[in-house]
């Protein structure tokens, strides 16, 4: 059975989830964007896992895991100055719990650019155990900066039950950008903490910075901080604010995220543990240990009852 779908983008907030086998199997750069977008589906994973449970079914690992056994991309060539420059991908697929998610991961190695499409089923709408699908996302079309060359694609698929599986080796396809391409990072020129103690109690608790920032040609689009408790094992939760316009000249972006509904016992340190600003080419650069310290003064705030 051969369906196609016409999707919608997804995602905002991301908290932190074990996301290691979605990236090892997409075979993705180490981007902010990929590791927020695995993150999401890290989640959609524990979602279903959590209904089925509730649902009085075994929640012991499938004998036989969802799996893409075909993938082919219908779009061989992409020119991004022929609207909409959307990548289309047929899959064929065989669960034994049920339908529950595909994530396709498209990047460039040449420039490391790189953005991902989740596609879920639709509500109320259930697919068939074993079929086919193609998906196309016209609202994530490649943009008038996307780097030219050799792009792929992998793909992951997750069962009602949320277990995971994998598709065969990435699929590639070329992109054609003759309008103006742009694989230079934007920057972070330097920041100020806002919220040095963030009160999980008070009625708006976030986590805000101030970043100066700049950008040649895209413009910038995201900023994600990277935080977790200082000395504690775990992964980051990862807070992603968009940006309300396109900066490009050296311009103020706010950065934060809300601690709503954590739990902490009296006062706790908070480490930044890393930056990264990403451009709407995708380009992205990444701030870690001193670089950190060096844009704030710092790379810690505290996080009170």
């Amino acid at each position: 059975m051969l369906m196609k779908t016409k999707l919608l983008a997804i995602g905002f907030l991301i908290c932190g989830a074990s996301i290691s086998a979605i990236a090892a199997d997409l075979r993705s750069p180490d981007t902010p964007a990929m590791r927020a977008a695995h993150a999401e589906a890290a989640a959609v994973a524990a979602s279903l896992h959590a209904s089925w449970q509730a649902a009085g079914h075994s929640v012991e690992t499938s004998e036989t895991p969802p799996s893409i056994v075909a993938m082919k991309v219908l779009t061989p060539v992409v020119n991004v100055a022929r609207p909409p420059a959307t990548p289309a991908v047929r899959i064929e697929y065989r669960t034994k719990n049920g339908f529950g998610s595909v994530q396709l991961g498209f990047y460039s190695p040449s420039s490391a650019q790189s953005f991902t499409i989740l596609y879920t089923a639709p509500p109320g709408t259930s697919l068939p155990k074993n079929g086919s699908l193609v998906i196309e996302d016209p609202a994530k079309a490649l943009s008038l900066y996307a780097a030219s060359g050799s792009w792929s694609v992998g793909a992951t698929i997750v069962d009602q039950a949320g277990y995971e599986g994998y598709g065969p080796a990435p699929e590639n396809f070329q992109v054609v950008n003759t309008v103006g391409e742009d694989v230079t990072p934007p920057t972070i020129l330097s920041g100020q903490i806002l919220t040095p103690t963030v009160s999980v109690s008070s009625a708006y608790p976030a986590f805000q910075t101030s970043l100066q920032v700049s950008d040649d040609l895209s413009g910038v689009q995201a900023v994600y901080l990277n935080v977790r408790p200082y000395g504690v094992r775990s992964d980051p939760t990862i807070f992603r604010s968009l940006s309300p316009h396109r900066i490009i000249r050296p311009g103020t972006f706010l950065a934060s995220g809300s601690f709503s509904g954590a739990g902490n016992e009296g006062s706790e340190t908070w480490i930044i543990e890393e930056i990264d600003i990403v451009d709407f080419a995708g380009n992205a650069k990444e701030y870690t240990g001193d670089a950190v310290t060096s844009i704030f003064g710092t790379n810690m705030f505290t996080v009170t009852q």
